[in-house]
């Protein structure tokens, strides 16, 4: 599962549990229906701002993880 897919499908499970319309709450964080709807439907994404946004909707924080680099053990010798 791509990390949007996860992202979107986390967000329409708290949508869903709000028991409202995915059109109510775009209007309230201030996005469009339709740039939501696409989100949702892994066709389009949406910014840190606008996610920051339904965290505080919802009593969430976006955090964001980074994935160490990997490194080539030093070869001495060759």
């Amino acid at each position: 599962m791509s990390k949007q897919q996860s992202l979107s499908d986390q967000l329409r499970r708290y949508i869903r549990e709000a028991d409202s319309s995915q059109r109510q709450l775009a209007f309230q964080v201030g996005v469009d229906p339709a740039v939501l709807s696409k989100f949702l439907n892994g066709q389009g994404g949406l910014s840190t701002e606008t996610f920051d946004k339904f965290g505080k909707l919802f009593g969430l924080t976006l955090t964001e993880t980074s994935t160490p680099k990997a490194t080539t053990p030093n070869r001495k010798g060759k």
